[in-house]
């Protein structure tokens, strides 16, 4: 369930000049890229992708398709989520794979996580304070929060499997994150983080995974086989109803909404290559 950042793929991707297509493709690749964050003005948008034997950030002008590196100080880098100017990565340039956070307009690199362990998908809280990763330790793949402010990490799921790619709702109050509940089965929770307290969003025997809350807080948008192939859905917190997003026939994977909810990007997986493609998220589902 986690990408490998030092995977040996080598990628061919479209020159500078390439224009997206009039369906929503914001970059193509002939093997591999994963999408990151939108930009907070939504004019850019940031993904990773591999270069031989070495992964990095590029930043695509979503109007022009125009790409650029970001220089990020790290050998090797995979961007996950953006919040101002600061873009937050993971990377195994220590070693392990650890949490770092890189500032856009002074270039400064600031490692984050000294656990001594992994740790992957880093999201930040919406006032960019705390910090939510995984974290892989012999009890097996965790989800920790990080202060800022204090530099303290609490761990704040205990069960013994896999659980993975944690996001903080809107106001703070609860992480969606999805579990392992089966050989290749994952389904998507809610932890109360006030009372300790979960529910289970997602329940199907497919591979429910990697959610995004709307900005109201009151869906989720996550990717799912349970159709065959993977494809976008999104589901009202409140009730469970899904309504499905795409269905292409590829394999759509990784949502990223922007950051006033308008769009969602994700990966395209097709058997000429990956690319990152963006749709409107519109008022598809009511929740009650």
């Amino acid at each position: 369930m986690r990408r490998s950042i030092t995977a040996a793929i080598s990628i061919l991707i479209c020159a500078s000049s390439c224009t997206p297509s009039p369906d929503g493709i914001i970059f193509r690749t002939d093997d591999a890229v994963y999408p990151g964050a939108w930009s907070k003005d939504g004019n850019s948008f940031f993904a990773t992708l591999n270069s031989g034997d070495r992964w990095r950030v590029i930043e695509i002008d979503v109007s022009s398709g125009d790409k650029r590196d970001v220089p990020t100080g790290l050998n090797g880098a995979g961007v996950s989520d953006v919040r101002e100017d600061l873009l937050l990565l993971e990377s195994n340039d220590s070693g392990d794979y650890d949490i770092y956070i890189f500032n856009l307009l002074n270039q400064s690199l600031q490692r984050v996580t000294r656990q001594g362990s992994d740790e992957w998908h880093p999201s930040f809280s919406n006032d960019g304070r705390t910090l939510i990763f995984d974290s892989a330790t012999d009890a097996g793949i965790d989800i920790y929060s990080h202060d800022l402010d204090t530099g303290e990490s609490k761990r704040l799921t205990t069960r013994a499997a896999s659980e993975q790619a944690g996001r903080l709702s809107p106001d703070g109050k609860a992480l969606a994150f999805h579990r392992q509940t089966g050989e290749g089965n994952y389904d998507i929770f809610q932890l109360n983080l006030s009372a300790n307290t979960e529910a289970q969003i997602t329940t199907s025997e497919a591979d429910d995974s990697y959610p995004q809350w709307t900005p109201d807080g009151t869906q989720i948008i996550f990717s799912s086989n349970r159709t065959g192939n993977f494809d976008l859905f999104v589901v009202c917190v409140s009730s469970g109803k899904i309504v499905n997003l795409t269905n292409s026939g590829a394999d759509e994977r990784y949502p990223k909404l922007s950051h006033d909810g308008g769009r969602i990007a994700y990966q395209i997986a097709e058997e000429t290559g990956t690319r990152i493609e963006a749709i409107p998220m519109t008022d598809t589902l009511r929740c009650d």
